[in-house]
């Protein structure tokens, strides 16, 4: 979940290949950017080993750090649902931080 620039430009395609992506690396689940820096307000979203949209617009009010917060809380919570006593493994990398440091303007206090 998260930040996650362990691949190549060159394999961020459709067409793969998926080795260095996130479920290639043995993660069940991913969502977020694949690039490390990534514009936060418009990033270039994947989910699996796809590319998606991102769910609002910038203009809407759209940061990338509360997407994948609420992402994450929607997984947990379905795995917990679907298998209570299975453990799991949470790696959530915002990209805010991380170059270009694109936080929101509110969380710069």
């Amino acid at each position: 979940m998260g930040k996650w620039h362990l691949n190549t430009v060159a394999e961020h395609s459709f067409a793969g290949p998926f080795d260095n992506w996130p479920l290639g690396r043995g993660f069940e689940h991913y969502y977020g950017l694949l690039g490390g820096a990534t514009n936060q307000w418009n990033p270039e979203l994947a989910e699996g080993n796809r590319r998606i949209p991102q769910p609002a617009r910038e203009e809407d009010g759209y940061h990338i750090t509360e997407d994948l917060t609420y992402k994450e809380i929607d997984y947990i919570r379905e795995q917990k649902t679907a298998a209570p006593d299975k453990p799991f493994f949470c790696y959530l990398a915002y990209g805010a931080p991380h170059a270009p440091h694109h936080a929101p303007k509110e969380r710069m206090g």
